[in-house]
C-alpha cells in the first residue's frame, strides 16, 4: 500500500513540475511568435534563422534563444533563395508579395494583380535564377522576374486549366531548370513546361 501510495505521489510530483512539452520531447525556443508559420536557416550566417508569422519577419541570431522583429505584417509563407542566400521571397494572406535582396532588412511590396482575395500557400525559386520566383496561391501559380536591375509585377501563369486553382506546394529539381512541379487540391500533382 505505502509504495502505491508512493508510486502515485511520484507521478503526480512529475506531472506538476516537469511541464508537457518536455515530455513529448519538445521546448519552447525563445521568445513565442505570434502566428508563426514557417522558418528557415540561414545559408551564411551560422545561427542565424529566420521565421515569417502574421505579426511580422523575424531574425534569430543565436539559434532560436531571441528574435527581433524586423518588419510588421503578413508574412505567412517565407523562403530564402539556394543559389543567392541573400534573397529571401514572402507570401501573405493580405494580397501581397514581398522580395528582399538583403536578408530582410528591406522589402519590397508587389500588389496581388487580381485584385481579389487570395491565401499565397508556397514559394518556390528557379534553382538557377534567384531572381525568377513562383508563389503558389489560392488562385493560381505567379510568377516575379528581375530583369535589367528591376523586379517586374506579377505575372500569373495562365496556361488554360492552371487559372483559379489553389496550389499548395511548388517544386523545381536543381538540376532541371525546365519543369515546375505543383501540387494541387483540385488536379493533384500537375507539371508546367
Amino acid at each position: 500500500m505505502k509504495l502505491r501510495l508512493f508510486n502515485v505521489f511520484v507521478i503526480l510530483l512529475i506531472t506538476i513540475v516537469v511541464p508537457v512539452s518536455a515530455l513529448d520531447g519538445w521546448t519552447q525556443s525563445g521568445t513565442l511568435l505570434g502566428g508563426s508559420s514557417n522558418i528557415y536557416p540561414s545559408q551564411i550566417h551560422e545561427n542565424t534563422l529566420y521565421a515569417g508569422s502574421f505579426e511580422g519577419f523575424y531574425v534569430s541570431t543565436n539559434e532560436g534563444l531571441t528574435w527581433e522583429k524586423r518588419v510588421n505584417g503578413d508574412f505567412k509563407r517565407i523562403r530564402p533563395s539556394n543559389s543567392n542566400p541573400e534573397i529571401i521571397a514572402c507570401g501573405s494572406n493580405d494580397q501581397f508579395f514581398r522580395i528582399s535582396e538583403d536578408q530582410g532588412l528591406t522589402w519590397l511590396n508587389f500588389d496581388n494583380p487580381l485584385g481579389s482575395p487570395m491565401h499565397c500557400e508556397s514559394i518556390c525559386f528557379h534553382p538557377n535564377n534567384p531572381h525568377k520566383v513562383y508563389f503558389g496561391t489560392s488562385n493560381g501559380i505567379f510568377m516575379i522576374q528581375k530583369s535589367a536591375d528591376q523586379w517586374q509585377e506579377p505575372v500569373m501563369l495562365n496556361t488554360h486549366a492552371w487559372k483559379a486553382y489553389s496550389y499548395h506546394d511548388l517544386f523545381m529539381y536543381p538540376d532541371d531548370e525546365n519543369h515546375l512541379y505543383a501540387c494541387s487540391p483540385d488536379h493533384g500533382i500537375v507539371t508546367l513546361e
